[in-house]
């Protein structure tokens, strides 16, 4: 029964709606049935019943390999009948601090769409898209399978400009830190974030060619009235992909200042030994001077020698001081 949890059915159109979590065998009589039929699996990890599905609505063999992959990339296959659609996109945890990814595959027929779900946060991706279904009066519950494919599809891209916002405001606050702090540990903070958008960029960007092969209108499935939908979702991969491009700048800009930071540091560091050294310098000769073993030195037997020595010692680094000072070496 735990399987049977994990296949969601959506039937609706114009005037009715309906929604049952089934069983592979429901499933079967939603395949001729009169509206629009989405069914959601959930049970990705069930190779029994992934074949089951595949044969039933004569999904071709590469298309079964595709949803047993594990490290999916974004791609669309045209098999006539259906389109078989791979979608990635990124979530964003706070608690752990990372980014990770998360697939979708999607068969779009007639007057059908089958997904798959690969991803704890898919289901809360695409609740929006759910809650239209059981809206009576949108779009989408008057248009096609083409639509609603073209709305799941649309809440994934959106989904890299909630994790794009989240990244934003990480970079302002490492913006200051930098120049407050310049701590090391600001560089793998740095460094992290020039990883995480590598990959969010790796993500997006084969999904820029899925969404431009729709656009185009090369199936049938997609019709003429969709694809100005597609086509606004595809300028938003655009967006993204501009919006990438901005942070890895600033992020390489912020790496520039923080070795700049850190060198600036080293520098005043070295500037307050040298001055030290070059005070010392002229008192070790001094000393030196002193510490020869000869028989006859006069200042030795002088009565102020050693307070002769300490003042030409004193005037030496206060004169040093002074003249460091005014030439704003510290």
């Amino acid at each position: 029964m735990a399987s049977e949890q994990k296949i969601t059915i959506y039937n609706y159109n114009k005037d009715n709606y309906s929604e049952e979590n089934a069983s592979f065998d429901e499933c079967i009589n939603y395949k001729d049935k009169s509206g629009i039929t989405w069914i959601d699996v959930k049970d990705v990890n069930n190779e029994q019943l992934l074949e089951k599905i595949s044969n039933c609505y004569n999904l071709h063999q590469l298309v079964r390999e595709s949803l047993l992959e594990q490290n999916k990339r974004s791609k669309i296959e045209d098999h006539g009948n259906y389109l078989f659609i791979l979608l990635t996109t990124m979530s964003y945890s706070a608690e752990t601090d990372e980014v990770f990814s998360e697939a979708v595959d999607l068969i779009l027929g007639d007057n059908y769409i089958i997904t798959f779900s690969h991803g704890t946060t898919i289901s809360q991706i695409l609740e929006p898209t759910k809650k239209r279904i059981r809206t009576e009066g949108t779009r989408l519950r008057e248009s096609g399978t083409d639509y609603l494919a073209y709305r799941i599809i649309d809440a994934l891209i959106d989904n890299y400009f909630n994790i794009l916002k989240s990244y934003g405001e990480k970079v302002e606050i490492l913006e200051e830190e930098i120049f407050n702090r310049g701590e090391k540990e600001l560089l793998l903070h740095i460094q992290k974030l020039r990883r995480d958008m590598l990959s969010i960029r790796e993500s997006i960007w084969p999904l820029r060619e899925v969404l431009n092969s729709l656009q185009r209108g090369e199936s049938r499935l997609i019709r003429p009235e969709t694809r100005i939908y597609l086509r606004d979702v595809y300028e938003h991969t655009v967006q993204i992909m501009e919006n990438l491009e901005t942070s890895r700048d600033i992020t390489a800009s912020m790496l520039e200042v923080y070795l700049s930071t850190v060198n600036n540091k080293i520098n005043e560091v070295m500037k307050v030994l040298t001055v030290f050294s070059t005070i010392f310098m002229p008192l070790t000769f001094i000393s030196s001077i002193y510490g020869m073993n000869f028989h006859y030195m006069p200042e030795l037997t002088w009565r102020y020698g050693y307070f002769a020595v300490w003042g030409s010692i004193l005037i030496v680094v206060f004169s040093m001081l002074a003249y460091f000072r005014k030439k704003r070496w510290f």
